[in-house]
């Protein structure tokens, strides 16, 4: 993503409050002709992200405080953008990353082409994806194959 969305996505004076949804707010980015984003802040998901990045660092913490060879964390997708490799090998975790990390905490974006929907109807209809996923998942369930005829 250029630095110029991002940087829209992450200035929170141009979302606007949700009625419905106390706390929560919401944006819509142009990014090309055809394409908008969506963009939701929501205060419950931004404490869910933190705890969830708190979690993992400490997990990390204790891996690399347990771990003979450290320089296989870096391989771990989930660890390796909380660290940072410093000379003589050693492995740190970078406080810049993480604090770059939460600023994405809590926000939640759709992608949408529909220029008829308005931003609250595109996270409505996202929303509702659910149903069909759940949908799936039954009919996989219930779908038996036999051998006999």
């Amino acid at each position: 993503m250029n630095k110029v969305i991002e940087s829209q996505i992450l200035n929170r004076t141009n979302y606007r409050s949700i009625d419905k949804e106390p706390g929560t707010k919401i944006t819509e980015i142009n990014l090309s002709e055809e394409k908008r984003l969506i963009v939701t802040y929501c205060p419950k998901r931004a404490e869910k992200d933190k705890y969830d990045r708190e979690k993992a660092v400490a997990k990390l913490k204790k891996k690399l405080s347990r771990s003979k060879d450290p320089l296989s964390l870096i391989n771990n997708y989930g660890y390796k953008k909380y660290l940072k490799v410093e000379e003589k090998k050693e492995i740190r975790i970078d406080k810049v990353k993480l604090a770059q990390s939460a600023l994405w905490d809590g926000l939640h974006g759709i992608i949408t082409n529909k220029k008829y929907l308005s931003a609250m109807q595109a996270k409505e209809y996202y929303h509702q994806l659910w149903q069909i996923e759940e949908s799936f998942r039954i009919s996989k369930h219930d779908l038996r194959i036999s051998d006999n005829p």
